[in-house]
């Protein structure tokens, strides 16, 4: 009987010990682990904003202008656009060329095109997965804005992504109240610019579907750029893209700058003032100048700057395929502060229009 009651006890004591002990000292380890433990990488818009810290060229904006060339140097082109507001090329080539848009000495917008300019989080050639490892793009954004000069109290600006602005040209939000706006190729899906701004130069691009119908007013708003200074910027921008994929750069032509002009002036003679012209009125006047078809153009009604401009190209893949044509030459260029015309062509037609005079 005591022998007995012995063994149990002894068989109870390493039966607790079994049981207790040893998860203590070495752990449990179940067979599966539960999904509400298994530990995942928290995306870094963990904000009700959705934003992200400024950690890239995005801190810049807001900033003395000062501060952005201690860090990059002078600029290689300096363009008065009106305004005291005034614009800046950095760069040379494809690996570097940045643009800067200065008013009173701060910074109010940013574009990237550098291969080797990486911002943060952001790098080019990375692929819409990529970027949403680290944070998922807003698909609305709200701005706080005073509509009129009348109103005391500030309304809110809002815009709306559509699913495919989300892939080509996605909003990316900032801590220091900036904005970035990716451009995605909507051909190969990677990334080939960048376009930082403040709350006010996003206010006034119409690319986004919007809650209001009319801009905020600004007593300061600058005045657009004339049509040689835009020309000379959107020709270098698209040399750069052009550059990036290896393709020979453009030569902008006088007889197709005319072309152009004639184009959105004829329009606005035959209709009415800021029609939105359509493809069939745009080649029926050009087939009456011209009698070749191998052009191509680009054509928006209301552009407010490059970086507007650029987003509507890499939203659109027919838009992005011209500007990659590898069999384009030449390029006439149309600018009134509003519409923009852009006229591609393999040399014929600047040589019939040049026999013409």
């Amino acid at each position: 009987m005591k022998r007995f009651s012995l063994q149990t006890l002894i068989g109870i004591v390493i039966w607790v010990i079994v049981i207790y002990y040893l998860p203590v000292q070495f752990g449990d380890v179940p067979e599966s682990i539960p999904t509400d433990e298994v530990e995942t990488e928290v995306p870094l818009s963990t904000t009700e904003a959705n934003t992200i810290p400024a950690i890239g060229l995005e801190r810049y904006v807001g900033q003395s202008f000062k501060t952005f060339k201690d860090q990059f140097g002078e600029p290689t082109t300096e363009y008065d656009i009106g305004n005291d507001e005034k614009l800046y090329q950095f760069g040379n080539d494809a690996t570097d060329y940045m643009q800067v848009t200065v008013d009173d000495n701060v910074v109010r917008s940013l574009i990237n095109l550098g291969s080797q300019n990486s911002s943060g989080f952001f790098t080019m050639d990375m692929t819409i997965d990529n970027l949403r490892d680290e944070v998922d793009p807003m698909a609305k954004i709200e701005i706080p804005f005073a509509f009129s000069e009348d109103e005391q109290t500030d309304d809110t600006l809002s815009f709306t992504l559509t699913d495919h602005q989300l892939l080509t040209i996605p909003i990316i939000s900032f801590d220091n109240e900036t904005y970035a706006i990716l451009w995605f190729n909507p051909i190969n899906q990677k990334e080939e610019g960048m376009f930082f701004v403040d709350a006010w130069t996003l206010s006034q691009l119409t690319i986004y579907e919007r809650n209001q119908a009319y801009l905020p007013q600004n007593t300061e708003q600058p005045i657009a750029v004339n049509n040689p200074i835009f020309a000379q910027i959107w020709l270098a921008m698209v040399n750069i893209i052009r550059e990036s994929h290896d393709l020979n750069p453009l030569s902008e032509s006088l007889p197709l700058d005319e072309l152009a002009g004639q184009i959105i002036n004829q329009g606005e003679e035959t209709y009415m003032p800021s029609v939105l012209l359509s493809e069939q009125m745009i080649r029926s006047y050009v087939s009456e100048q011209i009698t070749g078809n191998q052009w191509q153009y680009i054509y928006n009604h209301q552009i407010a700057n490059h970086g507007e401009l650029l987003s509507y190209v890499f939203e659109e893949p027919k838009l992005m395929k011209t500007i990659l044509d590898p069999s384009l030459t030449e390029v006439g260029i149309y600018y009134d502060g509003q519409q923009f015309f852009s006229f591609f062509d393999q040399g014929s037609a600047s040589e019939e229009l040049s026999v013409k005079e």
